[in-house]
């Protein structure tokens, strides 16, 4: 298995951090209100969701890492 070097880490996430401006530009706290409770049960539930798929792949991929 190859190492990531640290050219390819900070390319990495410069484009999520794009990523995340570009998607905050086009959310607005006046359309999240306008939804409601709706768009936090989801973003709750999202952001557990991932979470917890992310922790149990990894369980299941490196079982002899700490988590």
């Amino acid at each position: 298995m190859r190492s990531r070097s640290a050219v390819h880490v900070a390319l990495v996430g410069a484009a999520v951090l794009l990523l995340l401006f570009e998607v905050g530009l086009d959310l607005s706290v006046r359309d999240l209100v306008e939804v409601g409770s709706s768009s936090l049960l989801v973003a709750v539930i999202g952001t557990a969701a991932s979470l917890t798929i992310g922790t149990a792949t990894a369980a299941v991929l490196t079982p002899g890492a700490p988590i």
